[in-house]
């Protein structure tokens, strides 16, 4: 994507909090240490599409739209097709299992 976690992390209008769970999500992703092994065809990197995707969504959410903005270097059109696509998976997910990935997500502190 356009918007580096990066850029989020240096920027001094986001929160701490927003801070250290960008950063958490991205050392997830690059530790060799998965929930669900990365070797396992197709599954394996499952877990790491849904902390990537629930992350972006969440991250989107929290931020205010002129930090995107102003540390968005793509199409201002794509940043809103991406919120309306998570708004459409958003409205998509049963709310059962919605509750169970954040449920998980705190138990690990990553949220």
């Amino acid at each position: 994507l356009k918007i580096s976690g990066y850029n989020l992390t240096m920027e001094e209008r986001v929160t701490n909090q927003t801070k250290a769970f960008v950063i958490g999500v991205i050392a997830y992703v690059m530790l060799p240490i998965d929930i669900i092994p990365d070797f396992i065809p197709v599954v394996g990197f499952l877990d790491d599409l849904i902390l990537v995707v629930y992350a972006l969504d969440q991250i989107l959410k929290h931020t205010d739209e002129q930090i995107l903005v102003d540390n968005w270097s793509g199409k201002s059109d794509l940043l809103r097709n991406i919120r309306s696509i998570l708004d459409i998976a958003d409205k998509a997910i049963s709310a059962r299992i919605l509750v169970k990935i954040k449920s998980f997500l705190h138990k690990i502190k990553i949220v």
